[in-house]
């Protein structure tokens, strides 16, 4: 079909760019259809008008751009106007509507017809002979991220550049490749031969670039020995919301290629470890809802999205009395709602009488770095950890998985047997597991996960268990603390809980599961509000590289799992 395209964008510097762009116009049977995006905080609808200011049928439908938001960290949306007409050229203007029902009219071009404009804004191709876009370029003062796509028929031999100081270059078996359905099908035919023209790669730096460095760079892309210098419009630095800038990283990285995963650690590591550095500090502050004075034990609860689980927490607490004499800390670990945590926790205290805390957080630390800070302000050697979507079944359970830390000088991490609503099995331990997409990962299973409660081999009684999660465990303060609490290098939440059983383990003491004490355990409910997208999937994949890093032969060793494995 013949493809039409919208006047240029790419080029401009970012002050002239509009704040939409269109992908194709393709004629129809009985018109055509436009496709394209624009920015949602610029409009709010787009439609079509005819040059001679006729009205014009048409139909539209509208998506999330969540490629675009990767890339820019704008939200976005797509259109794809379906226009009625018997007119065979696109002689339309595009009609966009902002919130105050203003309109605002661009006409549509119908030149250069093999031109084809990035499916993304405020970004440059080069003009050099070969067709590259660099769609994300970071600086960490450490090193350099790039990505974005070129067509260069599979034959790039290396990128480089210089500063005054230096000369940076990396070749192809160190750059990340993979496919890019959206420029296959912008370019086609001419992007045939690149099979993979989506591009990553990290240049380490020896010093900081200089201003002018870091204001005009130029990388030198060589294909079959060919040069050609292309100028980098725009170089971000990693001060802007870490959690944009992990989803930007991981719209980059592809977990499915044993390449990318091998190269993790050279090119994603270091970045995301700039992005969330282990010494990671940041303010919070304690507001008190009644005190227990001298508490059995102090209870770490972080809250992260559904933050509506207080209300049913606190009830169950308050109907068995369970936790009456324990320290009841909250730790908000999204600053965006802080408020509606305070403002709901200052409404259950007058409900319910179960004293408790809540902790706010400047920032967003992930799962670890929560409760290593609600740790802090724990006022009992003995802890809790428990997530915010785990209710009890009775009032026992808490005094039972201490007294176990009370009475055996031996025992380190206590876990409890977790339960779906449907009262099956959602754990009952933990254990290694490979999965084929993935072959050499150990990934942590749950046994029996899903069987009724009835056909387990394991009888309701305490029994050793070296890995446990940590939705519900108990742990004295004074070992959390020896161990270095959760580790930082696990970002965000996954894996930090075996690697702390595991180092419990090293510190000579020995892990036990009460199957005796069952809770109900929702699993990740506490997370549904979270941002759509497969990026906390890929952090999963990048945290479990780091776990196996550090103990895929411990692991074989203590299952027993034979040479070979992974």
């Amino acid at each position: 079909m013949l493809k039409k395209i919208a006047k240029s964008i790419l080029g401009r510097s970012s002050k002239e760019r509009p704040p939409y762009t269109i992908d194709l116009v393709t004629l129809t049977q009985d018109g055509f259809t436009i496709t394209g995006w624009y920015f949602d905080s610029n409009f709010c609808d787009v439609g079509v008008k005819s040059l001679d200011a006729s009205e014009a049928k048409f139909t539209t439908e509208t998506v999330e751009r969540n490629d675009v938001f990767a890339a820019t960290g704008n939200k976005a949306l797509g259109f794809t106007l379906h226009c009625f007409t018997e007119k065979k050229t696109a002689d339309f203007k595009l009609e966009f509507i902002d919130s105050t029902g203003q309109k605002q009219l661009f006409e549509i071009a119908s030149s250069d017809k093999e031109k084809v404009s990035s499916v993304f804004t405020n970004l440059d191709t080069s003009s050099s002979e070969v067709k590259v876009t660099f769609e994300m370029t970071f600086y960490d003062k450490e090193s350099l991220f790039f990505s974005g796509w070129i067509l260069d028929s599979g034959n790039l031999d290396s990128m480089s550049f210089e500063d005054a100081a230096d000369k940076y270059r990396i070749e192809s078996k160190d750059i990340l490749r993979y496919t890019r359905a959206d420029v296959a099908e912008a370019f086609g035919d001419e992007a045939k031969s690149t099979k993979q023209p989506g591009f990553t790669f990290r240049i380490s730096l020896n010093s900081p670039l200089t201003a002018r460095g870091f204001k005009k760079l130029k990388l030198n892309i060589e294909v079959d020995g060919n040069v050609n210098t292309v100028s980098i419009p725009k170089v971000e630095t990693l001060d802007e919301s870490p959690l944009v800038s992990i989803q930007r990283i991981m719209n980059a990285w592809k977990i499915h290629s044993k390449k990318h995963r091998q190269l993790c650690d050279s090119i994603i590591q270091p970045v995301v470890k700039n992005i969330f550095p282990a010494d990671k500090t940041t303010r919070s502050s304690r507001v008190d809802f009644g005190l227990v004075s001298s508490p059995k034990a102090s209870v770490i609860i972080p809250l992260y999205g559904r933050y509506d689980f207080m209300r049913y927490q606190l009830s169950n607490f308050s109907r068995f009395e369970s936790l009456k004499d324990y320290e009841v800390l909250y730790v908000v670990d999204d600053p965006k709602i802080s408020h509606a945590v305070w403002v709901l926790a200052k409404e259950l205290s007058t409900v319910f009488p179960q004293p408790f805390s809540v902790i706010t957080l400047a920032e967003n630390m992930g799962f670890g770095g929560a409760n290593n800070i609600g740790v802090k302000y724990a006022k009992s050697d003995k802890l809790i950890l428990l997530n915010s979507d785990v209710l009890p079944k009775d009032g026992n359970w808490a005094d039972k998985m201490i007294a176990q830390i009370d009475n055996n000088s031996d025992v380190g991490v206590v876990g409890a047997r977790l339960l779906f609503e449907d009262n099956s099995i959602q754990h009952d331990g933990m254990a290694p597991m490979v999965l084929k997409e993935y072959p050499e990962l150990l990934l942590n299973d749950h046994p029996n996960k899903g069987w009724p409660v009835s056909l387990s081999k394991n009888p309701a009684e305490v029994a050793d268990c070296p890995l446990l999660t940590a939705a519900c465990i108990a742990i004295s303060k004074s070992l959390f603390e020896e161990v270095g609490g959760f580790d930082p290098a696990y970002v965000l939440g996954d894996f930090e809980d075996s690697d702390l059983c595991l180092k419990v383990l090293d510190a000579g003491k020995r892990n036990v599961i009460c199957r005796d004490v069952e809770l109900h355990h929702l699993e990740r409910q506490s997370q549904n509000l979270v941002a759509a997208g497969d990026w906390k999937h890929k952090l999963t994949i990048y945290n479990a590289i780091i776990y196996n890093q550090r103990w895929s032969q411990k692991l074989n060793e203590l299952f027993d799992l034979g040479k070979g494995t992974h």
